[in-house]
């Protein structure tokens, strides 16, 4: 179907996509064997079709193989309970074995995509942090007392910050200090706060390992990775990661309710926020119903462009969906597409086709920077 889906695209105005996103399994079906075969096809297609392609480095989930030979990448949950594969994103953000394998990956697709000439972005993991930011296992615990050391200084200086004296708390050697796992009353509030400061540092240490790696073998290609500025994401300091990147990407998903345009809006400008008031790029959201969602909301009508002109309003450069053609099997099966079931023929198709051609008419406006509001809300 690759031949139909590039004539749609074209049909639709696509200009780049983002492929390989969660295919580590394809590229490398086992420890030692490879296989670009497919995703060399794919590229070539897109690149003869003047789309191009913001490749992804495929690490968002490890293998199946890789989860065997090494369980020791599994997260560990505040109870001690093994985060098990079956879904996504089951690895640990301080794991020194994901790490080998993962970046052993990165430097394999930079080496080999590097000439290409459809690649116009790197696009690092995927959603990083939005099933695994915290993070409790034996690696997390050697990796926070390193965090704190480097912190505080000294116990001295860390017990009287963490107010250790109240409920006999005072620790008299750093190996005596864990990540916040279950525990019989309320936590420390400043070991809480101290915790989730250093787990965003993690997922960035991580992120800046493979953008490293990527400006070293294609120094002119843009990196980004994708943000999810939105409802209750609230754990990664995204204003703290955006100076790691070279532009500012995010996820946006409408939840359904009274205010969920006031949401979108805030979010929106929020990003912009992030991004300096420089253009940056909306990667993701829904063409219609979303399946993660309790209710799976279809949108109405002139729902679709309207948000993601929205989204241009407050300087998205690009406007992006997940997914492009509706997966037949898998866990977001029932999530939206821009080519759904019911194919070309299809009042979906051809709204987004629709908006396809209001974005050609709107390109003269890309690259603009955000003129500065007299009105800013503190967001912390």
């Amino acid at each position: 179907m690759w031949d139909e889906d590039i004539r749609l695209m074209r049909e639709a105005g696509v200009t780049v996509v983002s492929v390989a996103i969660f295919s580590w399994a394809r590229l490398q079906p086992t420890a030692d064997t490879w296989d670009f075969s497919w995703l060399d096809e794919v590229m070539d297609l897109l690149h003869r079709a003047g789309i191009g392609v913001d490749l992804a480095t495929a690490t968002a989930s490890p293998p199946p193989w890789l989860t065997t030979a090494h369980p020791e990448i599994l997260p560990v949950t505040a109870n001690g309970e093994t985060v098990w594969p079956g879904a996504r994103q089951h690895w640990r953000p301080t794991s020194p074995v994901f790490r080998q394998h993962a970046l052993r990956l990165v430097r394999a697709m930079a080496d080999r995509y590097k000439d290409h000439p459809a690649l116009v972005a790197w696009h690092i993991s995927n959603g990083l942090g939005c099933h695994n930011i915290y993070e409790f296992s034996d690696d997390a615990a050697r990796a926070f007392r390193i965090w704190l050391r480097a912190r505080y200084g000294s116990l001295e200086a860390l017990n009287h910050a963490w107010g250790t004296a109240f409920w006999s708390q005072r620790y008299s050697d750093w190996e005596q200090l864990l990540p916040l796992r279950f525990a019989a009353s309320h936590p420390n509030p400043t070991q809480q706060l101290d915790f989730k400061r250093f787990s965003s540092d993690m997922l960035k240490d991580y992120l800046r390992a493979e953008r490293d790696i990527l400006r070293e073998i294609t120094p002119n290609v843009p990196i980004t990775t994708n943000f999810m500025v939105m409802n209750e994401t609230k754990c990664m300091d995204y204003v703290d990661w955006a100076e790691e990147i070279d532009f500012v990407s995010n996820d946006h998903y409408v939840q359904p309710g009274p205010q969920d345009r006031d949401e979108l809006s805030f979010s929106a400008n929020l990003v912009s926020g992030i991004s300096g008031g420089h253009p940056w790029f909306l990667m993701e959201h829904s063409t219609s119903a979303v399946n993660w969602q309790p209710v799976k909301v279809a949108k109405r009508p002139g729902d679709l462009a309207r948000d993601s002109l929205l989204h241009v309003a407050h300087g998205a450069d690009a406007v992006c969906f997940f997914q492009w053609r509706q997966s037949a099997a898998g866990a977001e099966k029932y999530h939206s597409a821009m080519v759904p079931h019911a194919g070309e023929d299809s009042e979906l198709f051809r709204a987004v086709a629709a908006l396809g051609a209001i974005l050609r008419t709107l390109a003269p406006v890309a690259g603009s920077d955000r003129e500065t509001a007299s009105v800013a809300i503190v967001y912390d």
